[in-house]
C-alpha cells in the first residue's frame, strides 16, 4: 500500500508537466501552415463598389486549404457596405464551396484581411479561384502586382484577364493527422534508417561497449552516450587518418562500419552466449517507452519542418555543404578552400562535416539532401541530450523527461537551427551535455578508472573539433565546477589530498583532450599566426558585431520559458 501511495506524486507531477507544456504550446491541435505566398504589390484594385470585382485563380501545394489572406486598400474611408469574398474550385465546374461576408467598417487600410472556411481536403493540385466584391458605397479595394508574380494562376479585373496577380497567402490546415501521413511517406526512404544507425551508434556503441565504462543502467542515458561518443569518435578518426596520410572515399568508409557491425555482432552473441540480458530492465521500462514516445513525436515534427526544403535553409548552409565537399573530395581534413575557392587558410572546425561526409558516403545522398536529414536527426536527439544532463544532475526520470520535452516539443530553439543553418553549433550543443556528464563521471570516481578518462577525453576532442565557442563553454563548465568541488572539499575539510586528486584528474583529461586533437590545435595555432601577421598583431572587431540581441530572449514561447525558470 505504501508502494501504491508513492505512485501518486509522481502521477501529479507529471500530470502538471503534461498541463504546463500544453500551456506553452499554445494547446493548438493544429497550425495554419503557409502555403502560397504571393507577396509582391505595387498598385491597388479600384473601389469594388458594385461596378468593379476582382478574382484570383490560384493552385495549392498541400491539402487541407483552410484560410486566403488579402491586403486591403482603403481610400480615404472604408465607406459603407458589405464586402463578399467566394471561393470556386474549378475542377469542379465552378462550384461555389465557401463565402463570407464582411462589414467594410471592420476593415482597416493595409491590415491583413483573412478569409477562412472549412479545410479542403482534396485541395493539392486542385484549381480554385478566389472572387471578391462589393456594394455601392464600398471604398475599399485590394493591393495587387501588376506584373506576374505567381505562375500557377490569373487576375481577373471587371471579368477581364490582366497581367498581375492579387498579393494574397494561402494558409492550410497542418495538424497530427497529416504529419503521420507525410511520415508514412518516409517509410519508402527507410533504408536511409540503416546509414543513419550506423553512423550515430556504432562508432560509440562498439566504444562503449568495449570499454564497459558502468557508469549507470539507464537504457535512455546509455543511448545518449553512444550518439555522442559517434558523433565524436568521427572527426578525431579523421584527423589522425589525415595525419597518417591516409585518405578516405566511400569503399573505405563502407568497409570501415561493415567491420564495426560485425564487431558489434559478435558483442551482441557473446552477451547472449555467457546469459547477459540485452532487453530492458523492469524499472526503467515505462520511461523508456514514453522517451521513446517523446523523440519519436520530437523527429516527426522536425522532419515536418523540411517537408517544403529542396536544400538547406539560410547561408551557413552553404558554407557547410562547401567545407562537406571539401572533406569529401580530399578523403581528409581540409589544409585549404582550394579548389572551390582561392582560400589558403583553413581553420574551421569540421567536425559536423566529417560526420555527414561520413553520411553522405554511407547513404549515397548529395550532399545537401543529407545535411537536411542529418541535421534534423541531430536536432530532434538535443531531446535526448536534455534527457541525459538532467537525468545525471537530479537523479530523476520524471525531471528529465520533462527537460526532454521541452527542449523537443517546446521550445524555439533548437528547432530554430533548421532555418539557422547553424548545424554545427547544433552539433557543438549536442556534445556539450555528454561531454559534461563524462568529466564528471570521471572526476567523481571512487577510484580512478581510465575507461571513464577515455570516455571523457574522447567526447572532449570531438567536441573542440566540432565547434569552437561551444567547446568554451565547456571549458567553463569545467573550470568553475572544479572550484566547487575544491570549496566543497575545504568546507568539509576533506584533506589536500582529495583537492589534489581532483585537480589531477582535471589536468590529465585536459591533456588527453588535447593530446588526441592536438594536431588540429597546431594547425589553428599556425594559421592565427599568419593572420595576427597580416593584421598589425590585432584582431579587435567591431563593437556592435559581438552586442547581445536582448531581443532574442523573448522570441516565440521563451517567456514562458523564463518564468519557468525563475520559479524553479
Amino acid at each position: 500500500m505504501r508502494h501504491r501511495a508513492g505512485r501518486w506524486p509522481s502521477r501529479f507531477v507529471i500530470a502538471g508537466l503534461v498541463l504546463l507544456a500544453m500551456w506553452t504550446a499554445g494547446c493548438t491541435p493544429h497550425v495554419l501552415d503557409v502555403d502560397i505566398a504571393q507577396e509582391r504589390l505595387d498598385v491597388a484594385t479600384p473601389p469594388l463598389d458594385g461596378s468593379h470585382t476582382v478574382a484570383q485563380s490560384f493552385v495549392p501545394q498541400y491539402a487541407n486549404l483552410s484560410e486566403i489572406e488579402l491586403l486591403p486598400a482603403v481610400y480615404e474611408s472604408p465607406g459603407q457596405g458589405t464586402l463578399t469574398l467566394h471561393l470556386h474550385s474549378l475542377r469542379a465546374g465552378g462550384t461555389e464551396l465557401a463565402t463570407q461576408t464582411v462589414d467594410v467598417a471592420r476593415i482597416s487600410h493595409n491590415v491583413p484581411l483573412r478569409f477562412s472556411f472549412p479545410s479542403q481536403h482534396d485541395s493539392a493540385g486542385t484549381s480554385y479561384e478566389l472572387r471578391a466584391e462589393g456594394e455601392p458605397g464600398v471604398r475599399v479595394g485590394f493591393w495587387y502586382n501588376s506584373i506576374n508574380a505567381y505562375g500557377d494562376g490569373q487576375l481577373q479585373l471587371d471579368g477581364r484577364y490582366q497581367a498581375g496577380d492579387l498579393r494574397f497567402i494561402t494558409r492550410s490546415r497542418y495538424d497530427l493527422g497529416m504529419a503521420t501521413r507525410e511520415a508514412q511517406a518516409l517509410l519508402d526512404s527507410a533504408r536511409l534508417a540503416v546509414p543513419l544507425v550506423a553512423l550515430l551508434l556504432l562508432p560509440g556503441g562498439i566504444l562503449w561497449a568495449y570499454l564497459n565504462p558502468g557508469t549507470g543502467g539507464d537504457p535512455i542515458a546509455n543511448l545518449a552516450m553512444r550518439l555522442a561518443l559517434s558523433l565524436a569518435a568521427v572527426p578525431v578518426a579523421l584527423l589522425w587518418s589525415t595525419v597518417l596520410g591516409i585518405r578516405w572515399d566511400r569503399t573505405l568508409c563502407l568497409a570501415a562500419f561493415a567491420a564495426m557491425a560485425v564487431c558489434g555482432a559478435a558483442y551482441l552473441l557473446r552477451r547472449q552466449i555467457r546469459g547477459r540480458a540485452i532487453w530492458l530492465g523492469r524499472g526503467y521500462r515505462s520511461s523508456t517507452v514514453v522517451m521513446v514516445m517523446v523523440l519519436a513525436l520530437t523527429l516527426l515534427l522536425r522532419f515536418a519542418q523540411i517537408r517544403k526544403l529542396v536544400l538547406p535553409a539560410w547561408v551557413d548552409s552553404n558554407q557547410h555543404a562547401l567545407v562537406t565537399e571539401l572533406v569529401a573530395m580530399h578523403g581528409q581534413v581540409p589544409q585549404s578552400y582550394e579548389p572551390l575557392l582561392p582560400v589558403q587558410a583553413f581553420a574551421y572546425h569540421f567536425g559536423f562535416h566529417a560526420d555527414l561526409a561520413a553520411f553522405h558516403w554511407l547513404s549515397g545522398l548529395a550532399i545537401p539532401q543529407a545535411m537536411l536529414l542529418l541535421g534534423q536527426v541531430l536536432n530532434a536527439a538535443s531531446a535526448l541530450m536534455a534527457y541525459l544532463l538532467t537525468r545525471r544532475l537530479t537523479g530523476r526520470r520524471v525531471a528529465a523527461i520533462a527537460a526532454a520535452v521541452v527542449v523537443g516539443l517546446v521550445s524555439f530553439l533548437p528547432a530554430y537551427y533548421v532555418s539557422w543553418g547553424r548545424y554545427t553549433q547544433l552539433t557543438g550543443l549536442l556534445l556539450l551535455p555528454p561531454t559534461m556528464v563524462a568529466a564528471m563521471d570521471w572526476l567523481e570516481a571512487k577510484r580512478p578508472d581510465h575507461r571513464l578518462l577515455i570516455v571523457a577525453g574522447l567526447l572532449n576532442a570531438g567536441l573542440f573539433l566540432t565547434h569552437a565557442r561551444v567547446t568554451i563553454f565547456g571549458i567553463c563548465f569545467l573550470v568553475v565546477y572544479l572550484l566547487f568541488e575544491t570549496f566543497g572539499h575545504w568546507r568539509q575539510h576533506a584533506g589536500r589530498g582529495m583537492v589534489f586528486e581532483l585537480w589531477r584528474r582535471g589536468a590529465m583529461l585536459g591533456l588527453l583532450a588535447l593530446g588526441l586533437s592536438g594536431p588540429w590545435l597546431v594547425q589553428i595555432a599556425r594559421v592565427i599566426y599568419g593572420v595576427l601577421r597580416a593584421a598589425g598583431g590585432s584582431l579587435r572587431g567591431d563593437a556592435s558585431y559581438n552586442a547581445f540581441p536582448w531581443e532574442f530572449l523573448y522570441i516565440a514561447r521563451n517567456r514562458q520559458l523564463l518564468v519557468l525558470a525563475g520559479l524553479g
